[in-house]
């Protein structure tokens, strides 16, 4: 098969976060370093070496709760986390959640973590933008219950209708 028919969502290593753990502790390194060096005593010049833990914790941790997707356009067939691929309008769980500035849309067969996917914005650890369109996309296309006139009033919803899904992507996964 031709590697253009398939639609990565999210990926297998999450290299993206991964790099900003430990951009984030090269920062905080160099920051807390030099102030250790400068003001603090010579004892201390080696604490800043703490914050490397970030990454070296972060990683495995990031990897353990990574989700991700491959879609195959052509026969709309979905694999999530690696299983076999099935169609898209087996998708019938979603939840969609707005905490602390970072909204999620979380897509799956069952609430099993194995079984789903999830796309968030507004954070640098977020979805990037084609993969939150092609979320967009495919919603009609999924099993998700239609309820029609419904609204997404609640947010963290667990059983989120295709009425509820797609105004929560259009407002939050922008």
């Amino acid at each position: 098969m031709i590697a253009a028919n398939f639609v990565r969502i999210g990926r297998p290593t999450p290299v993206r976060a991964s790099w900003m753990a430990v951009i984030i502790a090269a920062v905080l390194i160099a920051v807390f370093g030099t102030q250790a060096l400068i003001v603090g005593p010579p004892e201390h010049a080696l604490i800043p070496l703490m914050f490397l833990l970030i990454p070296v914790i972060g990683i495995p941790l990031l990897r353990w709760q990574n989700t991700y997707a491959v879609l195959d356009t052509v026969t709309w067939q979905i694999s999530l986390n690696g299983g076999a691929p099935r169609p898209i309008g087996q998708l019938v769980y979603c939840r969609t959640d707005f905490a602390r500035g970072i909204s999620t849309l979380t897509l799956g067969f069952s609430d099993l973590r194995s079984e789903r996917v999830a796309v968030s914005s507004n954070t640098p650890f977020g979805s990037p933008r084609g993969e939150r369109d092609w979320v967009r996309y495919i919603l009609p296309y999924t099993g998700l219950r239609r309820v029609p006139g419904s609204r997404a009033t609640l947010l963290g919803n667990n059983n989120a209708s295709l009425e509820q899904a797609q105004e929560f992507a259009q407002d939050w996964l922008k």
